[in-house]
């Protein structure tokens, strides 16, 4: 792939000192190697403006179908055209294309190609931050499983102690004991393995904190104060309370153990003994599912922040392009009756234009929401503003950029900032869980986007914009300002609305969402 090569050239810079002092010969042969380092550079270049280019279209391809992944490309293309890398490849090929070579220009040939080096390194840890999503939702997937399994296996845990406690023969149920053992054993290797993929995938990645952290270490020459010192202490409190806490995969390890000791008291016949380590399987058991819901329940609120984020800007970029949609719409409508000629008719077409562009974020944004799946009128009113915008759509196709064509763009923005407000105050409360996970309390493993609080203001906002609407279309047919029949689609369209609002506020009142 193009990007391996562009970290590969960073190193130029070596090489040119390497043969700096040749250079400054200018003999045939060093001619040639200039020559070949600039073709190599050009080169170089030609790959990156390609890169750049494949980028951004791939982004446009994506931006219906997989919003993330075209977020993540959009950021990287935004971050492409702040950087000056053309600029300094550029600088660098002109540098190399001299008859003769200073050590001043090798000095700065270095110094662009250091620039260079982090402005892709930067670029590239961007991109990886989609690979970092999806091993997200991998890694959900995977503790979902282990936890089904774990629930499973305490089950039959119980079961077989309830039976213990009641037959007068505990030897015979050696061969359950030792099939529930056989069940845990499968399970812990299997997160064993799991555990040792994920080290190969950030092995790399996990030596960077360590050394930053070295870095940030006071020198020992230099004692902390009494304020410093009982922070380390409570920092090394909390960090032993943490290491005391067995891992999921070793609580298992604990419960085989005690699987394997009731075993040999079951074949003795010492059934208390059997089932005091059957009752400390199921403890060890418990905590290994405890510490999976744990850790289950932070990836969730991970990717809950990231969600959040994501709409957020999203949603803040569409109320951006809706009022200047609007705001040269109300100019547009000051246009005289009599001046109203075919220019004007094309400007009313060019801003439809822009509205369908509008419509096609909105579109992305959709996809977010489905793709989430928890949020249930936070999609509605998002589908509500799609339908909003296809209809001032086809009116400014129209030219009829009147009252009623405000109105509804009107609607539009204040809708857009009712969901951005939404949205900002469900990222106060995620905040809110997430320290409250810190501190040790309990929550929900699965949460979801946004309260059912939220939602209801929202449901309650929709059908308070459906009452307005309906009051303006009867304005509008009592005036005499619009054929009934004009409003025969849009009324069919309210009432559509209106049936799925009823449905959505069954279903959370239900918890079809969850």
């Amino acid at each position: 792939m193009s990007m391996r090569k562009m970290q590969r050239y960073p190193f130029l810079g070596v090489a040119m000192l390497a043969i700096s002092s040749s250079l400054l010969l200018a003999d045939s042969p060093v001619g040639e190697r200039a020559d070949r380092l600039v073709v190599e550079q050009t080169r170089v270049a030609d790959q990156y403006d390609r890169f750049k280019k494949n980028i951004t279209d791939l982004a446009d391809f994506l931006r219906q179908t997989d919003p993330e992944r075209a977020e993540v490309l959009e950021k990287a293309v935004e971050q492409m055209n702040r950087g000056d890398a053309l600029e300094r490849f550029t600088q660098v090929i002109d540098l190399l294309g001299q008859d003769a070579l200073l050590i001043s220009d090798v000095d700065e040939i270095r110094s662009s190609q250091e620039a260079l080096e982090t402005e892709l390194q930067t670029l590239l840890a961007l991109l990886l931050t989609e690979n970092r999503q999806s091993q997200n939702q991998s890694e959900k997937q995977k503790i979902a499983r282990y936890l089904k399994e774990i629930s499973r296996i305490i089950r039959m845990q119980k079961a077989v102690q309830a039976e213990t406690e009641r037959i007068s023969r505990p030897e015979d149920l050696v061969p359950q004991q030792a099939k529930l053992e056989k069940q845990a054993q499968l399970l812990a290797e299997k997160m064993k393995s799991g555990n040792r993929t994920a080290k190969k995938s950030n092995g790399k990645k996990a030596t960077k904190p360590s050394q930053e952290s070295e870095k940030e270490s006071p020198p020992r020459g230099d004692p902390p104060s009494p304020g410093e010192k009982s922070k380390q202490t409570g920092k090394k409190s909390g960090n032993d309370a943490q290491a005391e806490k067995p891992s999921p995969q070793q609580a298992i390890e604990q419960a085989r153990k005690q699987m394997r000791s009731a075993i040999e008291n079951l074949k003795q016949a010492k059934k208390d003994n059997a089932l005091e380590k059957q009752f400390a399987a199921i403890s060890a058991l418990e905590k290994a599912k405890a510490e999976l819901t744990r850790i289950l329940r932070q990836l969730r609120e991970e990717e809950i922040e990231r969600v959040l984020a994501l709409l957020e800007a999203r949603f803040r970029k569409i109320l951006g392009l809706q009022k200047r949609v609007y705001e040269q719409t109300v100019t547009l409508d000051q246009t005289n009756q009599e001046e109203r000629d075919r220019s004007f008719e094309i400007e009313a077409s060019r801003l439809s234009e822009k509205q369908s562009k509008i419509v096609g974020l909105i579109d992305a944004t959709l996809v977010l929401f489905r793709n989430e799946g928890s949020a249930v009128a936070l999609p509605e009113a998002a589908l509500q503003l799609r339908e909003d915008m296809e209809l001032v759509m086809v009116r400014l196709d129209r030219a009829e950029t009147g009252t009623l064509t405000q109105q509804i763009m009107e609607d539009i923005l204040e809708s857009l900032e009712e969901i951005i407000g939404a949205i900002e105050q469900s990222q106060q409360e995620q905040k809110q869980r997430k320290q409250a996970s810190g501190q040790g309390q309990g929550g929900n493993s699965d949460p979801p986007l946004v309260d059912m609080l939220a939602e209801l203001k929202m449901i309650r906002s929709l059908q308070w914009r459906v009452n307005r609407r309906t009051a303006r279309y009867q304005e509008v047919v009592l005036t005499g300002r619009t054929p009934r029949k004009n409003l025969l689609p849009e009324l069919k369209k309210l009432s559509d609305r209106q049936a799925r609002i009823e449905k959505i506020s069954r279903d959370i009142v239900l918890e079809n969402n969850r």
